[in-house]
Order: C-alpha cells, then structure tokens, then sequence
C-alpha cells in the first residue's frame, strides 16, 4: 500500500475491484516496517481473472500493464501503448482453427502525448474542484477502491487464504490490531 500507491490507483481506475484477491505479501530486502513486494490474483467472477505485482526489491523498475480481450492486447509499457488486433475472436480461433494454431492479428502502436501533471499541477486542480466546482481529478470515491484493494491484497496476505471485496470491517480490524501487537 506504501510502496505503490499510484500503481494501486491507476489499476482500479482500469479494471476496476474484483471480487476475491489471493495474495502473497513480504518484505524482501527494504529495512521498512511495511511490504516492498506484493503479487495478487484477483477474481473478478465470471471467469475473468487480473494479476497484480509490484516490488521495490527489483531494478530496473518498469510500470507495465496488460489488459487482454476476447479480440486482443492492449499493453502499456513505460510509456508506450500497443494494441494486438486479432481477426476473429480468440473463443472462435479456438473453437474452429487449427489445435495450437496462433491467432491472426497485428501489433499497433498507439500515438499519445504523455502528460504527466506534478504535484503542484493536481493540487492546483483540487483547488480548482473545490473552489469552482470543476470536476477531480479523482475522487475520494476513487481513493476508497484503491485502498479496499490493498488492504484485501494485505489481509489475504498475512492469512494465506483468499478474501472477498470489500474486506469485512471485523476481520481488517482484527489484523490490524495484530499487527500493532495488541
């Protein structure tokens, strides 16, 4: 949750909550009171799985992130955005190509133009949603789902099991004040 606040945003904004994390958490090699490497399978219901990770323990650093569809990839790699088109459906390519054929499609880059604010810029901004009412850039909404993953991602961690989101009140308390000592 320390370590990769911005990670843990920016996936909830893409894909949203799933609806029970498995998740192994461990500090590797930081001196810190708090985890530096998290890796979380995360259900979604439906058949649709995500898989997150993230450590500070590792060099280089690398943001990446794949979000795969029934008719392709879109791959965001440390500032680079690529699309996989596939021609038909993988469900089709599957059920009617030939056995451990590959998909036909093509890879596409996809221009952008990076912006990124700092700080300053997003704190002018909220000034700017609280003073004008323009809309945030997130929500307070948006930082709660974040959170409820981490701490599911935390929970599941330290108990070895799957936990269902949102985590229940009860058993996230009970962790914390195990954590504490008390």
């Amino acid at each position: 949750m320390n370590q990769a606040p911005h990670s843990l945003d920016l996936f909830v904004w893409l894909g949203g909550l799933p609806k029970e994390v498995s998740a192994r958490v461990s500090t590797r090699w930081h001196r810190i009171e708090v985890e530096d490497t998290v890796e979380a399978l995360l259900d979604y219901g439906g058949g649709h799985t995500g898989y997150f990770y993230s450590s500070t323990s590792e060099w280089p650093g690398q943001n990446r992130f794949e979000f795969v569809g029934e008719r392709g990839k879109l791959v965001v790699d440390d500032g680079t955005i690529r699309v996989y088109r596939m021609a038909r459906s993988i469900e089709e390519e599957i059920s009617t190509g030939p056995v451990w054929g590959k998909c036909e499609g093509t890879w596409e880059e996809v221009a952008y133009e990076p912006s990124l604010p700092s700080h300053a810029a997003v704190v002018r901004q909220f000034a700017r949603a609280v003073r004008l009412g323009e809309p945030p850039v997130a929500t307070g909404e948006d930082g709660r789902r974040a959170l409820e993953l981490a701490n599911a991602m935390l929970l599941s961690g330290a108990q070895g099991t799957p936990v269902t989101v949102p985590v229940g009140r009860g058993e996230y308390d009970a962790f914390l004040a195990h954590k504490r000592g008390e």
